[in-house]
């Protein structure tokens, strides 16, 4: 099993869920319908490929083990805030680090 990475990188974004579905009605009116292409996706709001928000974790996590808790914010500038902490050591990895300007 490969070593768990030290740093963790932080990474918001949205989740969409598509459908396409046809709708067709026989000669006595009756509906039918029928799913044409089903797709889940994911968009990072990270659109100019920067870290914005990277912890680096001493001594390294272990999977199956909770390590950080993260808390989520919005300031009066309407910019998406994240503040990270390492449950391990207690200490405040990231505070208050700028994730996303809301529109």
């Amino acid at each position: 099993m490969p070593p768990t990475p030290p740093t963790l990188r932080l990474d918001i974004g949205e989740l969409g869920d598509m459908s396409q579905t046809e709708i067709a009605f026989d000669a006595a009116g009756r509906m039918t319908s029928s799913t044409l292409q089903h797709q889940e996706s994911y968009r990072s709001l990270n659109n100019q490929n920067q870290q914005v928000c990277v912890a680096k974790l001493n001594p390294p996590g272990e999977a199956g083990f909770d390590r950080i808790s993260v808390l989520f914010e919005v300031d009066s500038r309407r910019t998406l805030l994240a503040t990270v902490k390492d449950l391990l050591t207690g200490e405040v990895l990231v505070n208050r680090g700028e994730i996303y300007k809301l529109t």
